[in-house]
């Protein structure tokens, strides 16, 4: 190398890559699937939301477990038959093309505010999903000089991996979310920001979400999160939590008020979703 070059920046480097060199398989129900079948994909792969192909695997949009859900049975009509085609967001799922480079990829991430998005083909056939996640992982095995499985196994904490985690939303407004991620974190829980609109989740006069992320760890976690509730809800006269349950297809709404501390830890393993507000706040939330 001559006195007056350079070493490439090798985040410049990892950012020129083509994004199919990150993308990873994705789940992606058909439109012509039924909304009972996409919902237990959906469940099956621990998803609130997932890219939607046609039969030939071309990316038409997104689905959501709560706009199906609340879609097809708002109307009455039968999860088992009705396709997933009419609840499917057709501006809905955010995506690059596999030639773009990997700066793409973030770009759009910045600018749909999400952490993944989709990987289409030049046919927009979807080829696959890249995440932030994956883009980081690149960027260290470029400095580190390690491959993204080494990196991924040393990040990985013992007895608990991505497939074994559970996780729970938490609506409300900001200051609502606020009181509640602290008891959260007070005992030990991993609470983390969303944009609500990623979820596609009701209701509507909430900007962002908390997820409650944690191991599969038996009774034990259940019993726990039980306890944060029973405290967050003691703390404060106002508060008001609903719990949300999926039951037979239809949500079930249910008043947190009304459970003691171990019923509460009997049902929160059906739990959809938690949504915590101030009574006496206005515009209150409700599902």
């Amino acid at each position: 190398m001559g006195p007056s070059e350079t070493k490439p920046n090798k985040k410049e480097v990892v950012e020129e890559k083509p994004v199919k060199n990150i993308a990873e398989r994705t789940v992606s129900p058909e439109t012509k699937a039924s909304a009972k079948s996409a919902v237990d994909h959906l469940d099956t792969h621990g998803l609130e939301a997932a890219p939607v192909t046609d039969p030939e695997g071309t990316l038409v949009g997104k689905i959501s477990k709560d706009r199906m859900i609340r879609g097809v049975s708002g109307r009455g009509h039968d999860p088992q038959t009705t396709p997933v085609e009419p609840e499917v967001e057709k501006e809905g799922e955010p995506y690059c093309y596999e030639h773009e480079p990997i700066a793409k990829a973030e770009e759009v991430m910045r600018e749909m505010k999400v952490d993944a998005v989709s990987v289409v083909s030049e046919e927009k056939k979807l080829v696959g999903k890249a995440t932030q996640d994956a883009i980081e992982e690149e960027r260290l095995k470029a400095e580190s000089g390690r491959s993204r499985t080494d990196l991924k196994d040393a990040k990985m904490k013992p007895n608990r991996t991505a497939a074994n985690d559970r996780r729970v939303l938490v609506l409300g407004p900001k200051h609502a979310l606020d009181a509640f991620e602290k008891t959260a974190h007070d005992a030990g829980f991993d609470a983390k920001r969303r944009p609500i609109h990623k979820f596609s989740a009701e209701p509507k006069n909430i900007a962002e979400c908390l997820q409650l992320i944690f191991s599969k760890e038996g009774a034990a976690i259940f019993i726990a999160l039980a306890s944060v509730i029973k405290r967050f809800l003691a703390a404060k006269s106002s508060r008001r939590m609903t719990i949300t349950k999926l039951e037979h297809d239809k949500i079930e709404a249910l008043d947190a008020r009304g459970y003691s501390e171990k019923e509460l830890a009997e049902l929160l393993p059906k739990c959809r979703e938690l949504i915590v507000y101030d009574e006496k706040a206005k515009n209150p939330p409700k599902i």
